[in-house]
């Protein structure tokens, strides 16, 4: 057999090597922004950027004045229940860097607006945008999802909104009106905004040079998400149009729990193995035919699924403060990111979110992968190289083998997958070993698509493989087709 070279020359597509897939990262290839805890006994003074404002954040989040308290789910309303097929999520795809693959572009914008807190103005954006004052209002014991809602727009979303204002109004480089003393005392009399260290002309600048948009806003209809970002209006039989941007759900903590496990409730969707998963595999997500008897992980992934349909949102976020996720959707999918917890700054991952739904930061940055359904069903054809082969000749037909049906809709493919990609890694490990000894054995270089067309190598490979694998793992990637 002659050598096979890699090469964009190569005539054939089946002698030259794939691309690699992309991988899930690993913690340590994320970006590392924490919250900073504020402290009250340290002056406020100088100069702060508005990353340094916006990374502050208060204690802890108080607790209920019940355990049982707003544990419960709403249930679906009749046009959740009763989306078209075409409009159903199908796909629900985990992504730990979601956000965090554009942070470092939102984080740029941030650091680089200083603000002097002896100017009005930027002493105003300081107040709008640190804990320090965003925090003071809050109640010390909850007894309602109102004031769940209140500490999710004082400590999340408005404080992002208004680095994302004041950014936006900074780049937009407005002509402001010169008025004199005598013509802000005729506008605005004894009503006057005092501020430390303003001038008049800061005052006056401050309050007509933010932008129009975006603004938060309640929602109107018969899909009412708890907040919607406006970015714009357009006009429509003589009325205005709101432009929805983004849909945000806010949920009590205890509604967002797995009592079971003691995490929230999409825990069982990202604890995966600690082992190379493919970047964009999907779990299938069955949409329930009774809603009425589906659990609570299920009704919110179908209460923000069909939020996003409904106002034509392509981004999301649902919070309880104590978790936040961002949501991004794409046709029938529904990318998930990891959450985020109060001391993981999710107060910037919320400004980034909002800087892609204005056009701050392109959605193409998120470069969202194509949902990887291959592991669904066998299907040789998607086999790209020898441990790609056998992994999904022995290992795609077990998964069906050893299906079990969870409750919840959104988890029933998950533990197949889970077995799946464990049985894919024993598998991959020995595959590869016992593909090298072979390699070895013969000195030459040779490539996997080639390997595959040899019976020979195929035996020897799985003689190998089966002194290589433990019993467990053989018994569990024997079930395939002849």
């Amino acid at each position: 057999m002659s050598k096979v070279i890699d090469s964009d020359l190569t005539p054939r597509p089946v002698k030259r090597r794939q691309p690699p897939l992309e991988y899930l990262p690993t913690a340590d290839k994320l970006p590392c922004y924490t919250s900073v805890q504020f402290d009250p006994e340290i002056p406020l003074e100088g100069k702060y950027t508005l990353q340094e404002a916006l990374s502050t954040m208060k204690g802890e989040f108080p607790r209920s004045w019940s355990d049982k308290a707003m544990s419960s789910t709403k249930e679906l309303n009749k046009t959740e229940k009763n989306l078209s097929e075409e409009q159903q999520l199908r796909k629900l795809v985990y992504l730990p860097d979601l956000v965090d693959r554009i942070l470092p572009l939102a984080v740029d914008f941030l650091k680089n607006y200083e603000m002097h807190l002896q100017s009005g103005k930027d002493f105003h954006n300081f107040l709008r945008v640190h804990v320090a004052v965003k925090r003071k209002e809050l109640a010390k014991l909850i007894w309602s999802e109102k004031e769940i809602e209140k500490y999710a727009d004082n400590l999340l979303l408005d404080r992002a909104l208004a680095a994302l204002r004041a950014i936006l109004a900074q780049m937009t480089q407005k002509d402001w009106y010169h008025y004199d003393e005598k013509d802000l005392d005729a506008n605005f009399g004894n009503s006057r905004p005092s501020l430390p260290g303003a001038s008049y002309s800061d005052i006056f600048q401050r309050i007509i040079g933010d932008p129009d948009f975006p603004y938060l806003s309640s929602s109107v209809g018969k899909v009412l998400p708890d907040r919607v970002l406006i970015s714009g209006h357009t006009s429509q039989d003589g009325l205005l149009k709101p432009t929805i941007a983004l849909t945000i759900e806010v949920k009590a903590p205890a509604a967002m729990k797995d009592d079971k496990r003691h995490k929230h409730i999409f825990s069982e969707i990202q604890d995966l193995p600690s082992v190379r998963v493919p970047r964009g595999t999907a779990t299938e997500f069955i949409y329930p035919e009774d809603p009425d008897t589906t659990d609570g992980q299920t009704r919110i992934l179908v209460q923000v699924w069909t939020q996003m349909i409904n106002k034509d949102s392509r981004l999301g976020i649902l919070s309880s403060v104590e978790d936040t996720f961002f949501l991004a959707r794409d046709k029938d999918t529904l990318y998930l990111s990891q959450s985020y917890e109060l001391d993981k700054a999710p107060q910037l991952r919320v400004f980034a979110w909002f800087a892609v739904a204005v056009d701050l930061i392109e959605f193409s940055a998120l470069h969202l992968p194509d949902a990887r359904t291959d592991w669904w069903k066998a299907d040789p054809q998607h086999a790209v190289d020898v441990a790609g082969v056998n992994r999904r000749h022995r290992t795609a037909h077990q998964a069906d083998y050893y299906r079990i049906e969870p409750s919840s809709a959104a988890t029933k493919g998950m533990t197949n997958l889970r077995i799946y990609i464990a049985v894919a890694a024993a598998v991959e490990v020995a595959t590869e070993t016992a593909c090298m000894q072979l390699i070895e054995e013969r000195e030459y270089i040779v490539d996997a698509h080639i390997c595959m067309l040899d019976e020979a190598f195929l035996e020897q490979l799985n003689a190998n493989m089966l002194a290589l694998l433990t019993p467990r793992a053989w018994e569990m990637t024997k079930y395939q087709d002849a």
